[in-house]
């Protein structure tokens, strides 16, 4: 999704807000790198449904009820994705960041173990 930005009265600039772009700014209010690891883990759930779908979470809003879907909900699980991918992405968006796996551990995950 995009907006535009008037840089100058003949000149604009679109910017996509995605949900990596997004998880960034909330990731500013504390930069613990254990926060910064979880919401790597975040943006990865995110990249997987954006290289899924064509689309990364919740394109359809824009701004302030963009950042609204990121702080309150979990992205919709493509119903077409595998068993083990959903539970996967489970993963990858549990609420709490202290309860989301590491990189390490999703590597031993059923989902990645095939490639």
């Amino acid at each position: 999704m995009f907006n535009q930005l008037l840089v100058h009265p003949l000149l604009f600039i679109e910017t996509c807000f995605s949900c990596l772009q997004l998880m960034h700014a909330v990731m500013q209010r504390d930069n613990s790198s254990d926060l910064a690891l979880a919401v790597d883990i975040w943006s990865l759930g995110c990249t997987i449904i954006e290289m899924f779908t064509g689309k990364p979470p919740w394109s359809e809003y824009e701004g302030a009820a963009a950042m609204f879907k990121v702080m309150r909900d979990t992205p919709p699980i493509p119903e077409q994705l595998s068993s083990e991918g959903k539970d996967f992405l489970r993963h990858c968006f549990r609420r709490n960041p202290a309860e989301r796996p590491n990189a390490l551990m999703l590597l031993d995950h059923r989902f990645v173990k095939h490639f």
